[in-house]
């Protein structure tokens, strides 16, 4: 599997939870973390 400007939740087994395209080309994660309530925050950095 190949996913180019997304974040891919991928399930203990392989298989894909969700993808979430990232607003920027040529960009990636720079940092994730939790919230305390649950939902996965990211911050991106756009490769130059």
């Amino acid at each position: 599997m190949e996913f180019a400007n997304q974040i891919v939740g991928v399930g203990a087994n392989g298989e894909v939870l969700g993808q979430y395209t990232i607003p920027f080309a040529n960009a990636g994660p720079n940092g994730l973390g939790i919230g305390s309530d649950g939902p996965v925050w990211w911050r991106g950095k756009r490769v130059m």
